[in-house]
């Protein structure tokens, strides 16, 4: 089990030492359990799914506006994501209501206006 999802027996690896298994769609870092031999086991690790990564987004004027940005590992739930344009150092600007466009691979969300300096924006999932 990853977290609370069946993870489906794909192959082992070598015999009493790994396996392969089919993991559940999602995002953050979930516990691992198994059981073998009726026997339940936890505690032993936790899964972690690969961190977002950001391949494009839109420019805006410095008014603001809506940013789209397209990417990967974004997941499904809007309410768990958040994206920070990082301006400077110690300078950051929320973006807010983020919505998902496409499962996993693209959000939206609202950019207050600013000076319209270049920045890195950041995407977590939790």
């Amino acid at each position: 089990m990853i977290g609370p999802y069946p993870c489906a027996l794909l192959a082992y690896e070598a015999v009493h030492y790994s396996l392969r298994c089919m993991v559940h769609l999602g995002t953050g870092i979930l516990p691992f359990s198994m059981i073998v031999s009726n026997q339940n086991h936890t505690g032993l690790s936790s899964y972690s799914y690969l961190s977002p990564n950001i391949y494009e987004f839109n420019s805006l004027p410095t008014q603001g506006g809506i940013l789209t940005i397209k990417g990967d590992n974004f997941g499904s739930d809007a309410s768990s994501i958040t994206a920070t344009l990082i301006v400077s150092a110690g300078s950051q600007r929320p973006c807010t209501m983020v919505s998902i466009l496409q499962n996993h691979t693209q959000i939206s969300c609202h950019l207050g206006a600013g000076t319209g300096r270049q920045g890195s924006l950041v995407v977590s999932v939790s």
